[in-house]
C-alpha cells in the first residue's frame, strides 16, 4: 500500500498564502506502512505541533535528503510553535481572516451533512474550484475509488469543518486541503495520491 503526498499548490483569490510544506498538523503525525511525503520545492516535508513518528517503510524525501524510522532529518519539524497556535490563528494565516462564515461565503461548492458521507461521485472530475464541506459531530467525509479531484494546472481548495476527511482507494487529489474543528483530522489510505498541501488543525 502506497500513499504519496507531494508539494504543488497554486494560490487563488480565496487563499492568502500557500503552504510551505506538504503536510502540517497541529497534533501528532503518524506515518506508517509504505506512505511517502516528498517536497522537491523546499526543505521541509512534515510540520507538527506535537510529535512525528515513522513506522514500517514510511519515509519523507526532499532534494537534500529525507527521514524514516531509522533517521529523523531536518525536513521534519516537531513541536512547531505556529502549528501550536489556535485554530483561528492558523486559519487566519492561510485565509486572511478568522471568520469562517466570511471565507465560506466565497466557496463555490458548499455541502452540509449530519452523518458519514461519501463524496466520490459528487466531487469526481471537479477542477479549478473551491469546496467547503460542513460535517457535524466528527462524522466522516470520504473520497474513494478512482475519484479525480483537481489537476496540477487547475487545483482545488477543499475545506472540511468539524469532521474527518478520509481519502482511500486510487483517489488522485491536486490542490490544498484544510481541516478544522474539534476532532477533525485527515486519514489517507490505499494507493491514494495527493499533490499540493494539507493542513489539519483539529
Amino acid at each position: 500500500t502506497t500513499r504519496t503526498i507531494s508539494q504543488q499548490v497554486m494560490s487563488g483569490s480565496i487563499l492568502l498564502s500557500t503552504p510551505d510544506n506538504p503536510l502540517s498538523m497541529s497534533g501528532d503525525i503518524d506515518m506508517s506502512g509504505s506512505s511517502q511525503v516528498y517536497n522537491l520545492e523546499s526543505t521541509v516535508t512534515l510540520e507538527s505541533g506535537e510529535d512525528v513518528t515513522f513506522k514500517g517503510s514510511a519515509s519523507s524525501l526532499t532534494s537534500g535528503g529525507g527521514s524514516d524510522k531509522a533517521h529523523m532529518s531536518d525536513d521534519v519539524i516537531q513541536d512547531s510553535t505556529p502549528m501550536g497556535d489556535t485554530q483561528e490563528e492558523v486559519f487566519n494565516d492561510y485565509f486572511g481572516t478568522s471568520s469562517l462564515a466570511l471565507v465560506k461565503s466565497n466557496f463555490v461548492h458548499q455541502y452540509t451533512n449530519s452523518g458519514n458521507t461519501n463524496f466520490s461521485n459528487t466531487l469526481d472530475g471537479m477542477t479549478g474550484t473551491s469546496i467547503w464541506i460542513e460535517q457535524t459531530s466528527g462524522s466522516t467525509a470520504s473520497l474513494a475509488g478512482n475519484t479525480v479531484l483537481g489537476t496540477t494546472a487547475n487545483p482545488v481548495i477543499l475545506v472540511v469543518n468539524n469532521g474527518v476527511l478520509h481519502i482511500s482507494g486510487n483517489v488522485s487529489f491536486s490542490g490544498f486541503i484544510f481541516t478544522l474543528g474539534d476532532g477533525s483530522f485527515i486519514n489517507i489510505s490505499g494507493s491514494a495520491t495527493t499533490s499540493g498541501g494539507m493542513v489539519g488543525t483539529g
